[in-house]
Formats: structure tokens, C-alpha cells, sequence
């Protein structure tokens, strides 16, 4: 992909890409966001996360672990706390993949796993398909907007909330949960 491409891709500037991939203008952010942590934030969480997991300490920046049966059973069991299901009420819970010893737990408290074929999980995902596609569109809309609105600012951490609240209600809609699984054929 060439500049040109590229600028219209992403929609920032050629030049920008340009002195960008000279190594030009590194205290500059790429595009129209800023990043959430800083550039010696992010390395100090790194190093961090690093030295907790060679000390045996998990931690939400390892980017290693994985969901294991044991993990998996944790959080089903919060789930169940607050999905309150049971036998006589059941509960879909749709899955990548699961532990064998986990499904007896499902069963025994009405909860109803589905797991997706591997390889395919990104064409069966119902939310994929209808609420964070349409997310995602809304908020770049809502984006664009506040930028045109704010000529020569940028959004930060501090427009997020507010420009999420408004594009989340168009996303998250009866209608989009029923079609999503109409789409997926769930």
C-alpha cells in the first residue's frame, strides 16, 4: 500500500506518513487520537507487568495468559451469581472454546454453553455482527462531529465517555440483539 493508500485508509495526511516513517515528529501523535498512556507509562507498565509474571504474580497487563478451565470456572461461577440461572431457567452462554470439566458446572446450574467452530468465530459472533460493527460507526461518526465542532483540538480521555454515552444507546438496541443472532443463525 503506497502513501496515497494509506492517507485515504486511515485518513491522516500523506506528509504526516511520511515524516512519520522518516522517524520525524516522535512526540506527535499519528491520526486524531492520543494514545491513553504515555510512551514511558506504557513501558513502565510493561516492565511491570513483566516482572510480576517472572514472580509468579498474575496481573490484567500480561498479555501471555490466557483463559484457562480454572479461570474460566471463576468467571462462570460470577456469572451464574448474577444471571441467576437454573435448571427450570436456562442461560446461553456462547463460547470459543471450553474445559471439559467446566461443562458438568454448566449443566448442574441451567447454564448452556454453545461453542463456536474454531476458525470461525469472527463470522458467528453476534455482537460482532450487529453491536460493535454499528458501535463502531456511531463513535467514529460522533468523533468527527466533535471534531469538526472543536476545530484544532483532538479527542482525549476526556471527550471519550461523553462521546461513547451517545453513540451506545444507537448500538445497543432490542432490534440488534434479535437480528445478530437471526444473522449468525444462533
Amino acid at each position: 500500500m503506497g502513501w496515497l493508500g494509506a492517507s485515504k485508509t486511515f485518513g491522516v495526511p500523506q506528509a504526516t506518513l511520511s515524516r512519520k516513517s522518516q522517524g520525524n515528529d516522535k512526540d506527535k501523535e499519528l491520526g486524531r487520537y492520543q494514545t491513553t498512556f504515555a510512551t514511558d507509562q506504557e513501558t513502565d507498565l510493561e516492565a511491570t507487568s513483566e516482572l510480576a509474571v517472572r514472580n509468579g504474580i498474575d496481573n490484567r497487563f500480561n498479555k501471555k495468559i490466557k483463559m484457562t478451565g480454572e479461570l474460566f470456572l471463576h468467571w462462570l461461577k460470577h456469572f451464574k451469581k448474577h444471571a441467576n440461572p437454573s435448571p427450570e431457567k436456562k442461560v446461553l452462554v456462547l463460547v470459543d472454546r471450553h474445559s471439559s470439566h467446566v461443562l458438568s458446572y454448566a449443566k448442574e446450574t441451567g447454564i448452556v454453553m454453545m461453542s463456536f467452530h474454531p476458525h470461525c468465530t469472527h463470522r458467528l459472533q453476534s455482537l460482532d455482527v450487529t453491536f460493535f460493527a454499528p458501535l463502531k460507526t456511531f463513535y467514529n461518526q460522533e468523533v468527527s462531529k466533535w471534531l469538526r465542532t472543536h476545530p484544532g483540538r483532538v479527542v482525549t480521555q476526556y471527550q471519550t465517555a461523553t462521546l461513547f454515552s451517545e453513540t451506545y444507546g444507537k448500538a445497543a438496541t432490542n432490534q440488534n440483539a434479535v437480528s445478530g443472532f437471526a444473522k449468525t443463525e444462533i
